[in-house]
């Protein structure tokens, strides 16, 4: 079973983009009940990289999506200059050039756009069978450091732009009930927002990843 979610900030840039509408597989971590989201029925277990909405811990009320960085026991740090460490292995990126965004002013900026390659098996190879690729951007300027323990029945989420995403940074982890499903793709966009692109067709059928 999919259901549509629309994507109402900026946080997933350049994965997902304001006015996306997505596809989510809400059984792809189980079948649950309703109110309680007790599973009676594995399907599937989030894997590092997957595209994931949940409720967000503060506020179950409310969907977010982001991007799953931490398992369950694993041990992940955020450097000063951005960068992912699993399990005391560093993630391994690639420079991508720029991307076109906004700043938080609303002025066009070129910010570095990255590929990051998540391990998979907590292997240090971004071969294909190893790793998930995908593109994040980062603005100028460092981060505020920190290093985080997942605890069982939780994960770590993340959102690829990075400096401009609230997430498991600042608000810790997210519980195994509150997953929603796996985003699958961009079924339509319409950004009606002021300053935003209206309907855009070239991104129907974008996937995910």
């Amino acid at each position: 079973m999919a259901e549509p979610f629309r994507i109402p900030s900026g946080s997933m840039i350049p994965t997902l983009e304001i006015g996306d509408f997505i596809l989510v597989k809400k059984y792809a971590y189980g079948v649950r009940l309703p109110i309680t989201y007790k599973k009676i029925l594995d399907i599937g277990e989030p894997e590092r990289g997957d595209v994931v909405v949940f409720r967000y811990p503060p506020d179950p009320k409310i969907n977010y999506i982001k991007r799953l960085i931490g398992l369950p026991g694993d041990k992940i740090r955020w450097t000063a200059d951005k960068k992912i460490i699993i399990n005391d292995k560093p993630v391994i990126y690639e420079n991508d050039g720029e991307y076109l965004t906004k700043d938080r002013i609303g002025r066009d900026i070129n910010v570095s756009q990255l590929k990051e390659f998540l391990p998979v098996n907590n292997s240090a190879n971004k071969s294909e069978e190893n790793s998930v690729e995908h593109k994040l951007i980062n603005f100028p300027g460092f981060s505020q450091a920190g290093e985080w323990q997942v605890p069982e029945g939780h994960y770590f989420m993340m959102g690829d732009n990075r400096d401009n995403s609230s997430d498991s940074r600042f608000w810790k982890f997210v519980p195994e009930q509150n997953l929603v499903g796996k985003a699958s793709f961009v079924w339509m966009h319409w950004d009606w927002s002021d300053g935003g692109d209206g309907f855009k067709g070239s991104r129907i059928g974008a996937s995910v990843d």
